[in-house]
């Protein structure tokens, strides 16, 4: 076998089994209720494509794109393949990056210890720990951002494609210039948040290649080509999404995102830690390209944090300019985990230290692989499950489902539209004004007692917006109105029909 080969198959084989190690949730879960509607609805999933939300203007078309086609042609567990190929480039990219600073390549044991740090480091069994042990603020205190904002996470979504730009800072680092802008624009381009992030970059490599070449020509070229890559995306989220009213962005800022959009929310001592953290393996690199790369992107991050807590800017607040931090947070991991590699390497020797490497990965590895396990049983056993599986072999074209606000599952599970839910938004104006008030009506409906339930709602929810089924939670359960008609209780939710009157 080619030895070019072996090199690749090794990088695929530790990606990985990082991947692994790190876990992921099974589908579908969390922001994927957001992020893969417009998708499943174009490939013909249920009966998606009636959502009303489906046919509102989609913030990530590649994505969707990637979705619609996946899951048109290929088994939908392609969706976790491509989790564990981000989680490559992820792990990759950064002992890349690191091996630019330490020696961490063979015969040297620096290379496996380096390994075995980034995989405890990203390990569920850590974030497991540091969760119940310390607060849920610190579940991902060597790999996220601040505001609740990280590179992968725990699914695959748009923001896990940040990732390329980690690639891209390897690249840049590596005399690839062009790649690395091509890496920029593609994370900005499957997900446009991080358009901001994607322009920091570029003026940081730009930089870069000033003081690498002595020549402002070769800042020029690469904003240049930046611009010219990222062009499309930016006049499909100008047409599509700008501008927005300002009730539009108080309601996204303090309504639905606060825990992402305001600095007083996100604020705490893991933010606290995660800056102090950056600033130290600033001093560790304080000599290297990384160094200056790493310090203009914190400098324009928390330069514009503090721009935007000082202006009270609801359209700086969703440029989440402290975005830059889930980019600066795994680099300083690395960069500490490389040092520590190093200097561990000089200090043990032989059969122990192997030993304890290949114990702490794989280690890793398997309490990664028992947390995805464990997390695809849990939600096999929810209580809302019976209830979704009813659903998803019951409904019929023409059917609008009225849910609980907090039933986020319920769209892509049952493949049935719904009048709408908490978690999944639209990002253009007018729409998410629609979603507002889509979800005060469901605020007023779902009361603790049934006493408080108005039943005149349903009236105005079925001229308003078509709704012929209704699925209760446990605190409306037994309710009695005119038109509703019991078709399934599982003891915890249940689902009536609406008959409309006169």
């Amino acid at each position: 076998m080619p030895a070019r080969l072996r090199s690749v198959i090794s990088y695929l084989a530790w990606g990985m089994l990082f991947g692994l190690a790190y876990a992921q949730s099974p589908l579908y879960t969390s922001n994927q209720n957001q992020y893969f509607l417009h998708g499943l609805a174009e490939a013909g999933v249920g009966y998606l494509a009636e959502d009303w939300l489906a046919g509102t203007a989609d913030p990530t078309p590649v994505f969707s794109a990637l979705v619609a086609v996946t899951a048109r042609f290929l088994h939908p567990n392609a969706f976790y393949l491509y989790f564990l190929l981000l989680a490559t480039v992820y792990y990759l990219s950064l002992r890349r990056i690191a091996a630019r600073l330490f020696n961490l390549e063979p015969p040297s044991m620096s290379g496996g210890v380096f390994a075995a740090l980034l995989f405890v480091t990203h390990s569920a069994a850590l974030r497991f720990a540091l969760g119940r042990g310390v607060g849920g603020i610190w579940e991902y205190a060597f790999d996220g951002g601040v505001a609740g904002q990280r590179l992968l996470g725990d699914v695959l979504q748009p923001s896990a494609f940040g990732v390329l730009l980690l690639l891209s800072i390897q690249q840049q680092l590596e005399g690839h210039s062009r790649r690395a802008l091509v890496a920029v624009a593609l994370a900005a381009t499957i997900h446009p948040t991080y358009l901001l992030s994607a322009a920091v970059l570029t003026a940081a490599f730009a930089v870069d290649a000033v003081h690498q070449k002595r020549s402002l020509s070769a800042a020029l070229q690469i904003g240049g080509l930046a611009l010219v890559l990222v062009l499309p995306i930016l006049i499909y989220v100008g047409r599509n999404f700008l501008p927005a009213s300002a009730e539009a962005q108080r309601i996204l800022v303090t309504f639905r995102l606060p825990a992402h959009a305001v600095p007083a929310e996100w604020l705490n001592a893991s933010a606290i830690a995660k800056l102090a953290w950056i600033g130290l393996a600033l001093y560790l690199a304080r000599t290297t390209r990384l160094a200056g790369v790493m310090a203009l992107t914190l400098g324009v991050g928390v330069g514009l944090t503090l721009l935007q807590v000082g202006l009270n800017s609801d359209a700086l607040a969703l440029a989440f300019p402290w975005r830059v931090s889930t980019i600066l947070v795994p680099l300083a991991t690395a960069v500490l985990a490389g040092a520590a590699a190093s200097s561990i390497a000089t200090r043990l020797h032989g059969r122990v230290l192997r030993v304890l490497v290949a114990l702490l990965i794989g280690l890793s590895v398997v309490s990664g692989a028992a947390a995805t396990g464990l997390q695809d049983l849990q939600r096999r056993s929810a209580p809302e499950r019976a209830v979704l599986e009813f659903v998803k072999t019951a409904k019929a074209p023409g059917q609008v489902y009225l849910i609980p606000p907090r039933l986020q599952d319920f769209r892509l599970v049952s493949g049935a539209p719904i009048v709408a839910d908490f978690k999944s938004i639209p990002y253009r104006g007018y729409e998410l004004m629609d979603w507002y008030q889509r979800n005060r009506l469901l605020g007023f409906f779902y009361r603790d007692q049934i006493s408080e339930i108005d039943c005149g709602l349903l009236d105005e929810f079925a001229n308003a917006y078509g709704v012929t089924h209704v699925v209760l939670e446990p605190d409306q359960r037994g309710l009695v109105c005119p038109g509703l008609q019991p078709i399934y209780d599982d003891g915890r939710y249940s689902v009536y029909r609406l008959d409309r009157q006169g």
